[in-house]
């Protein structure tokens, strides 16, 4: 099954698309957990917020606005956006994700990361 498919459901548990908790992760690394993160991390974007709830949410992340957040975050790579490969990060960037994965506190909107993700998304066969 497509990462890139809305929730899907394991053991009566659902899960968010991989992309789509990196993409949390990189929001809560470079916005906080605190209200209005999302808001603050779509304008930085230059998109709107519904469009920016959408992708968390797990709508397809279109090449248009990975090429975005590729700018507007250098450090980050399409190959972690995409396929959850850390080589491409830069290592400040590696580094403060690992930092906001290890202490990730999820805001009341959003949905949880696991403290391993950027380990398990650099496993194989985990694209």
């Amino acid at each position: 099954m497509s990462e890139h498919k809305d929730f899907h459901q394991t053991d009566g548990i659902k899960r968010t698309p991989l992309v789509a908790q990196r993409l949390l992760l990189l929001q809560e690394v470079f916005e906080g957990t605190r209200r209005g993160a999302s808001a603050r991390m779509a304008e930085r974007l230059g998109i709107t917020l519904h469009r920016w709830y959408n992708v968390l949410r797990g709508s397809p992340l279109s090449i248009t606005l990975a090429q975005r957040i590729v700018l507007t975050f250098p450090g980050v790579s399409l190959d972690w956006l995409y396929l959850g490969h850390p080589g491409g990060l830069s290592s400040q960037i590696a580094e403060k994700l690992m930092h906001g994965a290890a202490h990730f506190q999820p805001g009341a909107a959003e949905q949880k990361i696991s403290p391993r993700m950027i380990h398990m998304a650099s496993a194989p066969g985990s694209a």
